[in-house]
């Protein structure tokens, strides 16, 4: 008996080992003037998990590279006993986090990576299509997706389909086949209070949003209302770069 009690404190010694091992390679990151927690498990991609909300603000885009690693997954596991920073959580002195844009980047969720996130948040989600009913398995949110990809995003759902709803702003980084950057839903008649951060591109600079891709006419946060034509069902802007000194208005 006594032999079985000293192995099971080996295994569970183990596992907690595991958790702790986890918990130390995850790494630190201040990006857009936000501080990030998160661990790389490939080559040049990386899980982002918890945040060290200094700044107490309410809405937070999360970053597309993390110390040239590209974001792709939201949370992972620490262990059993050691929970780390692998999902997000929220302490109840912290200022209530109202909004997450996730950018299209991520191609995998870890089960309830919000799960301790308070009622009322909403999610602004354009990555691959996955079922992101998987943020929170207490189902208290409202997610929204890119317009065009609704129906695919629906067939998947696994919570209330009343959580999930359309977006109606769209950032296209006008290349590599217009993916997007990140979406928003904005009421009609309402400025964009939630302005992106600058994307980047190797080889580039970036040169502002635009109402359409010949780049006539520039988005201006400040005045610009959205207001969709009839039948429109979004809100397209465009990435507008410059190379080498030369406007490229096609890429």
């Amino acid at each position: 008996m006594k032999k079985k009690s000293i192995l099971l404190m080996v295994i569970l010694f183990g596992v907690a080992c595991t958790g702790c091992s986890s918990h130390n390679q995850s790494k630190v990151k201040t990006v857009y003037g936000d501080t990030y927690i998160y661990k790389v498990f490939s080559e040049n991609e990386a899980a982002i998990g918890d945040l060290q909300r200094g700044n107490r603000v309410s809405t937070y885009f999360i970053p597309v590279i993390l110390d040239g690693y590209r974001v792709t997954q939201l949370g992972y596991p620490s262990g059993l006993f050691f929970v780390g920073n692998g999902s997000f959580s929220q302490d109840p002195s912290d200022i209530n986090v109202e909004r997450f844009y996730y950018p299209s980047t991520i191609e995998r969720i870890n089960d309830g990576y919000l799960l301790y996130a308070r009622n009322s948040l909403d999610v602004m989600y354009c990555g691959t299509v996955v079922d992101i009913a998987k943020l929170n398995i207490n189902g208290n949110l409202s997610y929204y997706v890119p317009f065009q990809d609704y129906e695919s995003y629906l067939e998947i759902f696994s919570g209330d389909r009343n959580q999930l709803k359309k977006a109606n702003v769209i950032y296209d980084l006008n290349y590599e086949n217009h993916e997007y950057y990140y979406v928003d839903y904005v009421e009609e008649t309402q400025k964009i209070e939630n302005i992106p951060p600058s994307p980047s591109r190797e080889g580039y600079s970036f040169e502002g949003w635009y109402k359409e891709n010949t780049f006539l006419q520039q988005w201006d946060f400040t005045t610009d209302m959205v207001l969709l034509e009839e039948g429109v069902n979004e809100l397209r802007l465009y990435a507008k770069w410059k190379r080498n000194g030369v406007i490229n208005e096609n890429n």
